[in-house]
């Protein structure tokens, strides 16, 4: 494959991790703050959602659906 940087395919199997870190820190850092807050339980409960998400994505576990379950939140 004809490429303009081919010494990029190098990290191909790095980046996805990435990616995953990058999206599972700050979910698990909201998560975690509205899971512990005073709010109304629905909200407590969707932040523990998000929590645990973040830590799917973090470890590898679920990626697919923990991201399809958190876009799905945030869009709500």
């Amino acid at each position: 494959m004809l490429s303009l940087f081919p010494e990029l395919f190098n990290f191909s199997i790095l980046a996805p991790f990435i990616l995953r870190i990058a999206l599972g820190v700050p979910l698990i850092n909201h998560g975690l703050n509205k899971a512990t807050t005073k709010d109304k339980l629905s909200q407590r409960i969707l932040g523990g959602i998000v929590f645990l998400s973040g830590i799917l994505l973090v470890i590898g576990l679920f990626t697919q659906v923990s991201a399809i379950v958190v876009s799905l939140i945030i869009v709500i």
